[in-house]
């Protein structure tokens, strides 16, 4: 009889354990599905723009002063914008990733094509994966502002680098200001 009762505490423990797991994973599936906190939204808005505005200004020194833009800024750009994703700041999420992916795959390719072609560089790696970790932070619906307002400000600084004599601008601090720019006329949307 000793025996029989250990096990039967023993499987009653172990029920225990397993429905405190259920009710654990529970709370946690209903904590995600709850929309965000008004001091989660404003403690993220805060520490993702510091960390986007400090990344973006790394950015455009860099590339100003070396042609390259760093993959850890970028890095770190593309995990603000998948954390909006995630906490549901970004009204159409599928939507943006599929075109942070058209974009990245899209113009890589374009880029290696043009340098097979002419043996020069139009628009670098950097700047492509600058452009798709610039969607996920400005989403779908803001990616034509961003690229409208670093078009026209590579476009202004091409036009004074050809008056110039200048050979090849960096496009990067370009884009670096659209992003920044585009993110704090709109933010997050919660």
């Amino acid at each position: 009889m000793g025996a029989r009762s250990r096990k039967t505490r023993r499987r009653r423990r172990d029920s225990h354990s397993i429905l405190n797991l259920r009710a654990i994973f529970h709370d946690f599936l209903s904590r995600i599905a709850e929309p965000p906190k008004q001091h989660m939204l404003v403690g993220f808005t805060l520490t993702a723009t510091l960390v986007l505005a400090g990344s973006l200004v790394w950015i455009a020194v860099s590339d100003l002063r070396t042609h390259q833009i760093p993959d850890l800024a970028t890095v770190l750009i593309a995990s603000i914008g998948m954390a909006q994703i995630v906490l549901g700041f970004v009204p159409s999420p599928l939507i943006t990733l599929v075109l942070s992916a058209l974009i990245l795959i899209g113009l890589g390719w374009l880029s290696g094509l043009y340098w097979n072609r002419h043996g020069r560089e139009a628009l670098g790696l950097g700047d492509v994966k600058l452009l798709a970790a610039g969607t996920l932070v400005v989403g779908a619906e803001r990616f034509w502002l961003m690229l409208l307002l670093a078009s026209t400000g590579g476009l202004v600084a091409a036009l004074l680098a050809r008056r110039k004599r200048q050979d090849g601008i960096p496009f990067g601090p370009f884009i670096a200001y659209a992003i920044l720019v585009t993110f704090m006329t709109s933010g997050p949307v919660p």
